[in-house]
């Protein structure tokens, strides 16, 4: 992996990148038709000057002369192929491809694929919205993604560095090179010669190699082991940071004739919308950006570096330095950086230090001392001390043939060494016994497959256990709890669950095999979970893409429920369009934007999701309505359109419905009257909603407050709700908050929920240990509340979370 160039894996040398200058008479203004525009590149392409123009999620691409569009077809690609490929090879193929393949990253969105017939099979891949390349593959990079697979031991995805595999073979690799390099110094004292024939010579050379590199060798596993101990949140903290809003720009705000005029050998433009000011690069190397008027932008003062890091830094610590570093790649923290950044450094336990581009103000980074003690092994195993990013050094080149000689002479030894019944392993069985307790009373057991999720197990023995997610791991709604399950918990369950429930046994059955014999402990609830078909009586839009299910139960179903519990909504194997739904006029434009007006979906098999129950649980055994709020899960990185939510959006008045339940432990924990405080966000609202209602129902006057955290103001729904609520009671209010209001009619609450939770409210309050909290909500965003509640010395106790999932 050390030996071939980074440069060749990647590519670089099969594509060549056009530097020729564009004449300014090739270039015409952009219409003042084009607004809100988040980036606008002015490139070349085929020897003519084209525009790229980014407006919300579409882009466009129009010939800068004539201001025509350009169609990206087969075409097209085949001449921008021929155009930057730099071998020798023909066009071997043309193919548009529905997503990026494997080597790629399969994200799921259409590419153009160029394979050309020439040594190592070379693939070029072109944008199927623009038609600008992208990447280079080639059998090189092939290769060299198949060793990488096989250093980390991720066999699937070739991306887990913290799988257990490698955690097992590290650790084994560390004990038998400390074992090995004691045994190394024993074996030069005096010892009985080997006989003839025993390869004395392997032996000997075997000795010395070891003896000189085991201190590398040693240095690598244990910078592997660190690397596979620290998980990817640790040492790369971005996900505390707090998303940044940009401020788009006009096409009539361009001078485009300017600034091909003032500038000299243009062969590249980008504007960029910046959460400070617009941004100008030339040719993708100018070092100080220009602002949209061809000014020269300057730094940000220290005043406003720091203002820009507490809108997207939440930090409950003091700001103990800063720095204006104007040559930021000098640094070790940011040499991957190219032009000047402002450093904020933080008085807090792990010494994070937020980086700023110093002329936009964007956010580029967050390090810790994780980050920091990652940093420093990674060093050391590439064994490059003053850059630590050249992979191909020669000492590391080096370092490694030395060590291959080792391990290839230690491996030819190994034969020497052991017989062949050393190796007979004992086939293990292909189904096991699972005894299911409640409490300690064994209720069953049953036999399951070992080639598959427990979660999958116990279901195709009528064992139906809640998923919200689908099985990703992060609702944790099939939570189970054993005591002789022996193998490791996954960096999905560490990251999911709480220490004390890891402590107690708890697993996540989606998560583990049966590969053993195992005693599970089950809620009661799980147990003794109703089925039941109801009917829709009702399904209307609140927001744009959120709607109220109301089902009527039957006439003789005695449910009852507490209140944050959920049920199991059975979704059969279906096939719909969105073309037949009856959409609001008011929420057409947002349909249309996410180009879903006439989206199909489908199931092929049958599923289960879990869904809050909005309704009140104040009146036990008089419940015959129950109600949902469904939120379509739209298409992002990794999922397409949730199967669940799209049929239950797609549901009719008078459709049946099979659901069971109740389940869930998101209720109280004692009743009481002790202060409760609701935070949430989206559909979060179903369980907040039924907290609210039962609590003033049972309650009149308990001290109750919700806080809401929502994008624009179509995303505000139940207001008539609340504020009859708050007429009604005193003692309870509610707090809505917009991240990205749209227009100036909104007068309330703007930024994220927390920070007006906090500022406004927890801060200041004399008895939060009186308080009980309930997040329900983007599971970043409860992340960072929890984070923040501890911090202030609430227990874990007072806390209760219901965490959305993945997309359903």
């Amino acid at each position: 992996m050390s030996f071939i160039d980074l440069d060749k894996i990647h590519g670089k040398h099969l594509y060549r990148t056009s530097t020729n200058i564009i004449a300014p008479a090739t270039v015409s203004p952009l219409p003042d038709t084009y607004d809100d525009i988040s980036q606008l590149t002015l490139t070349q392409a085929l020897g003519q000057a084209i525009y790229i123009i980014e407006q919300s999620s579409q882009q466009i691409v129009v010939n800068a002369t004539t201001l025509s569009p350009l169609v990206i077809d087969q075409a097209y690609i085949q001449a921008q192929a021929s155009d930057l490929y730099t071998g020798t090879g023909a066009i071997e193929s043309i193919e548009k491809l529905a997503q990026y393949p494997a080597e790629l990253g399969g994200r799921k969105q259409p590419i153009w694929q160029v394979n050309f017939n020439d040594s190592f099979n070379p693939s070029l891949y072109f944008s199927a919205t623009t038609g600008q390349f992208i990447k280079a593959r080639s059998d090189l990079w092939r290769w060299f993604d198949i060793m990488w697979m096989l250093h980390i031991m991720d066999y699937q995805e070739r991306s887990d560095v913290n799988n257990k595999l490698l955690t097992l073979a590290s650790s084994l690799a560390f004990l038998a090179l400390c074992s090995g390099i004691w045994l190394l110094f024993y074996s030069f004292s005096s010892v009985p010669k080997p006989q003839a024939g025993s390869l004395m010579w392997l032996r000997t050379a075997h000795k010395w190699v070891a003896g000189l590199i085991g201190i590398q060798l040693i240095l690598w596993v244990v910078s592997g082991l660190v690397f596979n101990w620290f998980t990817s949140e640790q040492i790369n903290p971005r996900h505390q940071l707090l998303p940044q809003v940009t401020q788009p720009f006009k096409a009539r705000d361009i001078d485009i004739t300017q600034l091909l005029s003032t500038q000299s050998a243009i062969y590249h433009i980008a504007i960029t919308a910046t959460p400070n000011a617009s941004q100008v690069i030339i040719n993708q190397q100018y070092q100080q950006p220009l602002s949209v008027d061809t000014q020269a932008l300057t730094p940000l003062s220290q005043a406003q570096a720091i203002n820009v890091a507490d809108r997207v830094y939440f930090s409950l610590h003091d700001i103990t330095s800063t720095q204006l570093i104007r040559e930021s790649h000098a640094l070790t923290e940011t040499r991957k950086f190219k032009r000047a950044v402002w450093q904020i450094n933080y008085a807090d336990v792990a010494q994070h230090s937020l980086y700023l581009d110093a002329y936009t103000g964007q956010a580029l980074t967050l390090k810790n001392d994780d980050w920091r003690l990652k940093d420093w092994f990674w060093m050391l195993h590439i064994m490059d001390y003053q850059t630590r990013s050249d992979f191909n050094n020669p000492l590391l080149i080096t370092i490694a043939s030395i060590a291959s000689f080792s391990a290839l002479s230690g491996f030819l030894m190994l034969f020497y060494v052991f017989s062949t019944k050393d190796f007979r392993f004992k086939r293990q069985p292909k189904s096991h016994q699972i005894g299911i307790y409640s409490a300690t009373q064994l209720i069953e057991t049953i036999t399951v497959q070992s080639d598959k999720p427990l979660l999958a197990a116990l279901a195709e023995q009528d064992v139906q256990l809640p998923s919200g997610c689908g099985g990703g791991g992060t609702c944790c709604q099939c939570m189970i709890k054993t005591s002789n399950l022996i193998t490791p918990l996954n960096t999905q369950e560490q990251s999911s669950l709480s220490v004390s429930e890891m402590n107690q046994g708890y697993r996540l059955a989606c998560q583990i095999q049966a590969c053993e014999n195992l005693n599970i402990e089950l809620p009661q609830s799980s147990l003794t979970q109703q089925q039941i078909t109801a009917r829709v009586i009702s399904n209307a839009f609140l927001t744009p893409f959120i709607k109220e299910l109301v089902i009527e139960l039957p006439a003789n179903s005695s449910f009852s429920f507490d209140a944050g519990q959920f049920v199991n909504i059975q979704v059969p194997a279906y096939q719909q369009s969105f073309s037949q739904l009856s959409i609001p006029a008011q929420y057409r434009g947002y349909w249309q934007q996410q180009r879903l007006l006439s989206a199909r979906v489908s199931a092929e098999q049958p599923l289960m999701r879990s869904y809050s129950i909005a309704t009140s649980a104040h009146n036990q055994g008089h419940i015959q309505r129950l109600t949902f709020i469904v939120k379509l899960a739209l298409p992002q990185a990794g999922y397409g359109l949730g199967l669940a939510s799209s049929y239950l959006f797609g549901l009719a008045a008078g459709s049946p419905l099979t659901l069971s339940g109740p389940l869930g432990d998101f209720v109280e924990r004692q009743h009481n009257l002790r202060e409760m405080v609701l935070i949430g966000g989206g559909s979060g609202m179903a369980p907040l909603r039924s907290h609210i209602d039962t609590a003033l129902a049972q309650h009149p006057l308990r001290q109750v407050s919700l806080w809401f955290g929502a994008r624009h103001q179509d995303d505000i729904f139940y207001q008539d709700h609340f504020e009859q609520l708050a007429r009604k009671h005193r003692n309870f209010a509610w707090h809505v908050s917009l991240s990205q209001p749209q227009g100036n009619d909104w007068a309330g609450k703007q930024g994220h929920i927390q920070t007006h939770l906090f500022n406004d409210y927890l801060n200041q309050h004399p008895r939060l240990h009186l308080c009980d909290f309930f997040l329900c909500g983007p599971p970043a965003m409860m992340r960072d509340i929890t984070r923040l509640l501890r911090a202030k010395g609430i227990l874990e106790t007072q806390i209760r979370c219901d965490d959305f999932g993945a997309p359903q």
